[in-house]
């Protein structure tokens, strides 16, 4: 069995406040009041779990690369900062 090795080193975790992040414009992803209620249930119960994975690269810095559904439940839920995996 081969492994593949990465380089982490342009990756890594902070809190960012959420008025500085910007939704993917073309998400394909698309969600109902239903499910939104849920995950902030969730949230409310567990705590927040996985962070957010957000482009730190120039030409779209800040921009949510997943967890879009996270970022409007945190919005909802009145969160000014929230965990996010950083990449370049």
């Amino acid at each position: 069995m081969s492994s593949t090795k990465h380089d982490l080193k342009n990756i890594h975790v902070e809190l960012i406040n959420i008025t500085d992040l910007h939704p993917y414009p073309n998400n394909p992803r698309e969600w109902t009041q239903l499910q939104l209620d849920q995950l902030k249930s969730s949230i409310r119960r567990n705590g927040w779990l996985e962070p957010i994975v957000v482009n730190r690269a120039a030409e779209s810095f800040n921009v949510i690369l997943g967890g879009n559904m996270r970022f409007s439940a945190a919005k909802e839920l009145g969160y000014t900062e929230i965990p996010a995996i950083c990449i370049n």
